[in-house]
């Protein structure tokens, strides 16, 4: 449920890497377990329901009387768990709860998080009595830890892809496949679902480039040429790297390029060159992540970020907010960034006149490429009283209000879209850039620490300055840090 709760509300900038919360988990130990039960009349019910997925052939194994605790990550009042949704989406989930707990019989409870939620969580299932049933795990800075948690791999979560009989997340119209693939499945099992958004919150969460058209037309390129450029599959690196020198002012501080928080900028240019900071590899039957930071692909988009370090393109304040204030103040051409961000223009009321084009093309590409690095997991605890209800339960009330191919997500998709520009190049962009999608791993061990004390993610992205600096280069620094960086993702996977 909280999937659409964030993706939906992703259009309000979600861009968070860690998340606490406050109170108490309401009692969860009122769990009856009598013979499971469901009526043709209630089945028929079920699928009639306009927020609820058919069931088609899958068995039923929730019990009557049963109560299951859903932990909600992010919410301030578990009797209002819905007051900063869209009125759509408070009718779907209202009206959803109430289907599922009269067709079956049951009670679902929301579950306040503790500060500590999804460690308390892990904890309270780790010591054979869990606290939850199933739950919104935030993001995906809480996959590894939940996975591996206590260094002991698949001790706390369910493989939800063991019950296939009472639900199926293999559906990529409710599903995300090729997230669910890349990020959390181990082993040849799913450990977390990840559903599909509706309207443009489908798009979401990919990588864009935002640009300022006054600043870009003074400089001599108009709206049209960039969209002819992006719609023709011309819009490379080189373009890109030619539309921040010309518009790059040093003197008056307009740069051509906000690289962004963490250094967007070399997300979009790894992923568009085939790169990755992390795989996950097959060996010997066993899955698990590697760093390849210092792989060829990945060095050659880092050769060409600090190239255009090195042109004085790049504004350098990698500030939370910076890279949006900046564009704001009309300081900066150009933004690599997350598609929901382009809410923000919107919502600030004093914005400039912007388009949005696909991140650049590298050298040899056949097409355009997004990156994808985030995501929103639902998880189910194992220890519960009825495993099987428990999966089931979190496959029907967790999947979208509506499949991709209803034509009701499509019309959200629209209106969202209208809402946010009225410029058909944009929209040419955010029509089409859910195809050029590319999920990455590396937010999965963004919460991780070296000895040091240094985050895996600032160690990974942000020493660009470094590298156009001369201080070092990309490859002997990568090359330096891949044996530690190893070391910390085998502990994390619960491998050493």
């Amino acid at each position: 449920m909280k999937t659409l709760r964030i993706c939906t509300s992703v259009l309000i900038a979600i861009f968070v890497i860690a998340i606490s919360g406050c109170a108490q988990n309401p009692d969860s130990s009122a769990q009856t377990t009598p013979s499971p039960t469901q009526s043709a009349s209630a089945q028929n019910q079920e699928q009639s329901s306009s927020y609820l997925r058919p069931r088609g052939e899958l068995k039923n194994s929730i019990k009557q009387g049963e109560t299951y605790n859903y932990l909600l990550w992010a919410i301030n009042d578990p009797s209002e768990p819905f007051e900063h949704e869209t009125e759509i989406n408070k009718a779907g989930w209202t009206e959803r709860k109430a289907t599922l707990e009269s067709n079956y019989g049951i009670k679902i409870n929301y579950v306040m998080p503790t500060v500590n939620w999804w460690q308390d969580a892990c904890a309270s299932a780790y010591s054979g009595n869990p606290s939850v049933d199933f739950m919104h795990c935030g993001g995906p800075f809480t996959v590894l830890p939940m996975y591996a948690y206590n260094g002991s791999p698949a001790s706390v979560v369910l493989p939800l892809s063991d019950y296939t009989e009472y639900a199926d997340f293999s559906d990529d119209n409710w599903w995300n496949q090729e997230i669910q693939e890349i990020n959390t499945t181990f082993n040849g099992k799913l450990y977390f679902a990840v559903p599909q958004s509706i309207g443009i919150a489908r798009v979401g969460f990919n990588q864009i480039v935002l640009f300022n058209k006054e600043i870009l037309e003074r400089n001599g390129y108009s709206a049209e040429t960039l969209y002819q450029w992006n719609q023709n599959g011309e819009w490379t690196w080189e373009k890109f790297r030619e539309v921040a020198i010309a518009c790059t002012d040093a003197d008056n501080s307009i740069y051509g390029i906000a690289p962004a928080y963490q250094n967007a900028l070399i997300w979009s240019l790894a992923a568009s060159n085939g790169g990755a900071f992390i795989t996950q590899v097959e060996n010997n039957g066993a899955s698990y992540f590697e760093f390849t930071g210092n792989s060829n692909e990945m060095l050659e988009a880092w050769d060409f970020l600090v190239q255009l370090g090195r042109d004085g393109v790049l504004y350098r304040d990698q500030g939370y907010t910076a890279d949006a204030e900046t564009f704001l103040a009309g300081k900066t051409a150009m933004m690599t960034t997350y598609a929901n961000r382009i809410s923000e223009l919107v919502n600030a009321g004093n914005y400039p006149e912007y388009g949005v084009i696909m991140p650049p093309k590298a050298p040899g590409a056949e097409d355009y490429v997004s990156d994808v690095n985030w995501f929103d997991p639902y998880c189910a605890f194992k220890g519960t009283s009825n495993p099987e209800g428990t999966v089931q339960l979190l496959s029907d009330y967790c999947c979208p209000l509506y499949s991709l191919e209803d034509e009701r997500n499509q019309a959200a998709f629209e209106a969202e879209l209208l809402s946010l520009t009225s410029d058909q190049g944009s929209q040419w962009t955010l029509n089409n850039i859910a195809a050029k999608s590319s999920p990455q791993s590396y937010f999965m061990f963004s919460n991780l620490t070296f000895p040091d004390g240094t985050n895996f993610m600032n160690k990974v992205t942000e020493q660009w300055t470094t590298f156009v600096d001369g201080q070092q280069t990309p490859a002997n620094y990568f090359d330096s840090i891949a044996d530690s960086v190893n070391s910390l993702l085998q502990e994390a996977q619960g491998l050493k």
